[in-house]
């Protein structure tokens, strides 16, 4: 399952992507789900960002731009891949500054169908790697097991130490431990 968020300031246009976005994964068999966020500071707020696979996300935004998005959200997932962030503008001019966050693509808002051929790959590398799910509050995170430090029994919780951030889960460690090793 390919988590995606799409964000994007422009209400019409953020539906407009989300159409032609569901559209390519169902023509392509990538299972998907698309959340739709037209203020761009609720993915950076609470790590929300860490929820997702992907990030389709708007260069050009009033109050916070996409490359200043993209910036909190490099320096909070360390060395991880995840999320992919893939770029979407119609101004090239903003290409070379956004570069500087590395993205996974740029896509021109005009020639969406570009997507594609991102989705695709980053579906079949997500497909290779070793991860559990953890759900901490309202939030479900997809944690790689290899960056996991070291799992804490407390009371009914276990919480997960990982590299750049920790989660706490009510479950039973060895429900956790059947999960990691059916991985």
């Amino acid at each position: 399952m390919m988590n995606i968020a799409i964000v994007d300031d422009e209400k019409c246009f953020l539906s407009d992507v989300h159409k032609q976005i569901e559209q390519v994964c169902n023509d392509n068999n990538i299972d998907n789900t698309i959340t739709l966020i037209n203020d761009p500071y609720m993915i950076i707020e609470n790590k929300l960002f860490l929820s997702y696979d992907v990030i389709i996300l708007d260069i050009e935004m009033p109050n916070i731009s996409g490359v200043e998005v993209a910036s909190i959200i490099n320096s909070e997932k360390g060395d991880n891949d995840n999320p992919y962030i893939i770029f979407l503008t119609n101004k090239e001019s903003l290409v070379f500054e956004a570069l500087k966050e590395q993205p996974y693509s740029f896509v021109r808002k005009s020639n969406l169908e570009d997507i594609i051929a991102c989705l695709n790959t980053i579906n079949r590398k997500l497909k290779t790697e070793q991860i559990v799910h953890i759900k901490s509050g309202r939030n479900i995170y997809r944690i790689l097991i290899n960056d996991i430090i070291y799992l804490e029994k407390e009371k009914n919780y276990v919480i997960y130490h990982t590299k750049t951030a920790t989660y706490r889960e009510r479950t039973t460690i060895d429900d956790k431990i059947k999960e990691f090793k059916d991985n």
